[in-house]
């Protein structure tokens, strides 16, 4: 365990994943207050699509990147790319 903690790679890829959770968990709480004013009819259903969105294109993702980054073997290049262009879509 110490030695995880002394690894920079691995502090660095914590940060980023653990942000990322952050963000997710923040947003899908508030989703229905953010959403309330163009859903009046039907709120729930469209908190349930727009808070599944996420998990549906992480699997597409999963299913077309994985491939492709093992083919490569650059594997970091992949997570940094995919976090940016997470922050920037959020």
């Amino acid at each position: 365990m110490k030695s995880l903690l002394k690894n920079k790679d691995y502090i660095l890829l914590l940060f980023a994943f653990g942000c990322y959770f952050g963000i997710f968990n923040g947003l899908s709480i508030i989703l229905s207050y953010l959403l309330n004013p163009w859903f009046h009819e039907g709120l729930a259903t469209a908190v349930g699509f727009v808070g599944g969105s996420p998990v549906v294109s992480g699997i597409i993702g999963v299913i077309i990147l994985g491939p492709l980054q093992r083919k490569s073997g650059k594997f970091k290049k992949y997570i940094v790319i995919c976090m940016i262009g997470n922050a920037v879509l959020m």
